[in-house]
Order: structure tokens, then sequence, then C-alpha cells
């Protein structure tokens, strides 16, 4: 699959099938680590990072998903923390961000990747908590997008190493210090979702 991946790599249609496929078997715990011994990983990453216009959405999404289920592995985890994984899955939420099902994949995938601790620093210096709170407001009525968006930011901050930095990142909101944007965004969707 891989060698027909990169045979075919203008194909969407193969490389939407591949994704898939890798995306399946990686739901197989035993599976997984085999996978991310075998090269799927830097595969499905080169793959996501070429998803830029409207027509690689369903590669994109199928891409999100085999990379959601490969790292919730702690071996792929280490595979994901030596590439740009964390810079891929946040310019491809960011592009996507209209896309609520291709934006959960995406949401999953930081998320898992959240739990290790050298991807958690890769994910916060990539800006993935000001992400997580964009998505948060935009999708404000979508359960799914809050509600995973919400754990992956719980992760971000329950491993990382300066947690209080963190949650004043999240309390601002990216509009500085002393600013309760934030916490007013988390309010509200409490109430709206109650």
């Amino acid at each position: 699959t891989i060698q027909a991946m990169r045979a075919f790599s203008d194909n969407p249609t193969l490389l939407k099938e591949a994704c898939g496929v890798f995306g399946n078997l990686a739901s197989d715990q035993d599976l997984r680590i085999q996978l991310g011994e075998s090269g799927v990983i830097q595969e499905v990453l080169g793959t996501l990072s070429t998803c830029r216009t409207h027509d690689d959405r369903k590669v994109a999404k199928l891409a999100l998903g085999a990379i959601a289920n490969l790292a919730s592995s702690e071996a792929n985890r280490e595979v994901f923390a030596k590439s740009d994984a964390a810079q891929v899955l946040l310019s491809s939420a960011r592009l996507y961000m209209g896309n609520e099902n291709i934006l959960e994949y995406a949401i999953g995938a930081v998320s898992h990747l959240a739990v290790h601790e050298a991807c958690n620093l890769q994910l916060i210096n990539g800006g993935a908590v000001e992400a997580l709170l964009l998505f948060i407001g935009e999708h404000r009525e979508d359960l799914a997008v809050v509600s995973k968006s919400l754990v992956a930011l719980r992760r971000l901050v329950k491993q990382s190493a300066n947690q209080q930095a963190i949650l004043r990142q999240i309390a601002s909101a990216g509009h500085g210090e002393g600013s309760f944007h934030g916490i007013y965004l988390l309010v509200e969707i409490g109430r709206a979702h109650v």
C-alpha cells in the first residue's frame, strides 16, 4: 500500500483508499505498532501535508482518521514526536476548519498526541491552544467539535510541563494578559450545551 501511494501520489482516489486501509488496520491494537514500525506514519503525514484544496478533503479526512488511530499507541507517539506531525495536523485543521467532519478527526489526532510529552510541547508551540479555542468559538453549536476540543485542551494542560502558562493562555484566548475571553467562551458553550 505504501508503494502504491508513492507510485500514484497524484491520484486522490487511491490516496483516500490507502489512508482508509491504514486507518482500519490501525484500529487493531496489535497491528497499530507494526504499522508505525513499517513507515505508515510518515507516509500518511506526507499525504496529509499535500492536501491543500477542497478537492483533497476526502483524502484529508481519512488521513486524519488513520493518524488518530495510529496515535493511540505510545510507541507510535514516539515516531510522531520525531516528525513534523504537530504542524501538519494544525495546518490541516485550520485549512478544513469549516468542515466539522474533518475537524473532528483532526482534533481527535491532536488529543491523542497531547498525552506525549514531546508531542505536547510541539502542539503548544505550534498554536494548538489557540486553534482549539478558535474551533470551539467557530463551532459552538456542534457538540462533537466542542467536546473533543475540550478533551484535547485538558490533555494539553495535564501533560504540559508549564501548566500555569497554558491555563493563562486558555483564560485569555489570545486576547492578552488579563483578558478573560477564554473563560467567557467556555461559560457560553457550557450554557449552550447544558
